[in-house]
């Protein structure tokens, strides 16, 4: 590793960086930033989750859910209530306003995902997927996940 900007570390970071850039640019439209359609996703699949659940199933840290909450929150596509579980938390639901944006942001992601696949057969997008999922499980040191083909 003599040369760090050559490595697969490096690449993936790039990948990263552009994808997070181009989901910006697609989310900006409908008024959203990148991270905050997975908090919705969450939602949309099941209303009423607590903010801990939703850092547990995104793995990311609860000051960064408290964050994306407090804008969408803002931005008038979730609220929050008191929770039926625990009293000492909330759980959030989606606004009409948010669930008005299901379809369009799933739109804009996976036009994102058209553009980053662009050029790939199935069967090098599904082997794409799979060494992701393979590498995500090593740096999180987790049985794989399998994928829907």
């Amino acid at each position: 590793m003599d040369d760090l900007c050559d490595t697969l570390s490096h690449r993936l970071l790039q990948v990263s960086r552009a994808h997070r850039l181009a989901a910006e640019r697609a989310l900006a439209a409908l008024g959203l930033h990148a991270g905050q359609e997975f908090v919705l996703a969450a939602l949309w699949e099941r209303e009423g989750l607590r903010p801990a659940d939703i850092a547990r199933q995104l793995r990311i840290t609860a000051p960064a859910v408290t964050k994306l909450i407090g804008r969408l929150a803002a931005a008038g596509l979730v609220e929050q209530r008191p929770s039926s579980t625990d009293a000492r938390s909330t759980a959030l639901y989606v606004t009409e306003r948010g669930r008005a944006l299901r379809a369009d942001v799933a739109a804009a992601i996976g036009g994102v995902q058209t553009r980053m696949l662009a050029g790939f057969s199935d069967e090098e997008q599904r082997a794409l997927d799979a060494a992701l999922i393979r590498v995500a499980a090593n740096l999180n040191n987790v049985e794989p996940l399998t994928t829907q083909d």
